[in-house]
């Protein structure tokens, strides 16, 4: 049987990849998976991405050998590269990945030099983007360096969620309240849209729309956890959920609303059209890959382009994070555009079966369903001399 070894740190997602029931190909995870990152990652983080660790061209490499390889295993990591006697794969968010998320890295002298060999390294025989916004812009933000391996996208494996079906849908969208839906974990509140929605609750003021937010509290400003605190159509959840409670969450919902300016793939995205969400989201990065504007939700432009219009850093947000996606400023527009699209389907629900039909399809269909992901793993397994 094929397998397939991640070696780094994953994810949670990608463990989904455990869940496969194949006779073909199977997974094996050798390290712990991490969530919410701890307050020692995040400052570890931050000097990574500094600029004097730039400077020194530092890039992390995992290690990674094997005796013999009878089975035929192929390692991969997500996000990182590994130094390594067997083949291996790389599973990629973005290109800045795997320079840590840094904008000029792999161009300094000694950056340049360590990209270069890692990338050229005969092991590494395969990149897999988790969109086509990451494989797209490939070959400009590994520029001067050139991959010469595979590439190709394949979207993470979201389960189908168990307790949705069209019928269920269609019943759900009778029922006189709207039921809204954020997800955000870590510290991103703001930077997700966070600021805005809370602020559009008020407004709204309307006790049929109801708001759950699922979070995590201690990192939401103080004058924001008052606001949630007291909005009666608020309801706040720690993010500390079993995978089947998020599922079952989903399915108690209309809408996701998720007008982010911070991202760089939109998981909770792809759960939530798994879950026959229509999302109310922005054109930022893969999202629109995922949500047809007026098919099975509706864009907009988002406050902050952190990822501009083609899809490459903006080096006006990347590295000014404490004005920009972190300000405490909230956007007007962004507001009026979530009253909008949120009246829109609270007053008409058959827009809101229709929208809500499109996305459980499309959560449900290639290139976002299980046979399919599957069957683009073997090819990719296949695709690597052994």
């Amino acid at each position: 049987m094929r397998k397939i070894v991640f070696v780094s740190k994953v994810r949670g997602f990608l463990k989904q990849l455990n869940s496969i029931n194949s006779n073909e190909i199977s997974f094996e995870f050798i390290d712990q998976g991490y969530e919410i990152p701890s307050k020692k990652k995040q400052r570890l983080s931050k000097i990574l991405r500094s600029n004097l660790v730039s400077h020194l061209g530092l890039i992390q490499v995992l290690k990674f050998n094997l005796l013999d390889n009878d089975e035929k295993i192929v390692a991969a990591s997500f996000n990182r590269f590994i130094k390594t006697n067997v083949p291996y794969l790389v599973y990629l968010e973005n290109p800045t990945a795997l320079y840590h998320y840094t904008l000029n890295r792999n161009k300094t002298f000694l950056g340049r030099k360590n990209f270069k060999e890692n990338l050229n390294d005969k092991h590494l025989q395969t990149i897999i983007c988790m969109s086509n916004a990451c494989k797209n812009t490939l070959d400009t933000l590994f520029n001067p360096s050139q991959y010469t391996g595979t590439v190709r996208t394949i979207y993470p494996l979201v389960r189908k969620n168990k307790y949705i079906s069209v019928e269920k849908i269609r019943e759900k969208v009778l029922s006189k309240e709207l039921k809204l839906l954020f997800v955000c974990q870590g510290a991103r509140f703001i930077s997700k849209g966070g600021l805005e929605l809370v602020y559009t609750m008020e407004r709204l003021d309307n006790s049929d729309i109801k708001l759950t937010i699922i979070s995590n509290i201690n990192n939401i400003p103080q004058f924001l956890k008052e606001k949630i605190k007291n909005n009666e159509n608020i309801t706040f959840l720690e993010f500390a959920m079993s995978y089947d409670e998020v599922e079952k969450t989903y399915s108690e919902h209309h809408v996701l609303i998720h007008p982010t300016s911070d991202e760089s793939f939109g998981l909770t995205v792809l759960e939530s059209i798994k879950a026959g969400l229509p999302v109310i989201s922005t054109k930022l990065y893969a999202i629109p890959e995922l949500v047809e504007d007026g098919v099975n939700g509706y864009l907009t432009d988002p406050k902050w382009w952190f990822f501009d219009k083609k899809n490459l850093p903006n080096p006006s947000v990347w590295n000014n994070r404490k004005k920009t996606l972190f300000s405490l400023e909230n956007s007007i527009e962004m507001e009026n555009f979530l009253i909008e699209k949120i009246q829109l389907y609270f007053n008409n629900r058959s827009l809101l079966f229709e929208h809500s039909k499109a996305s459980f399809i499309r959560g449900n269909s290639e290139p976002f369903n299980e046979e399919f992901i599957v069957k683009q793993w073997i090819s990719a397994y296949d695709s690597i001399e052994k």
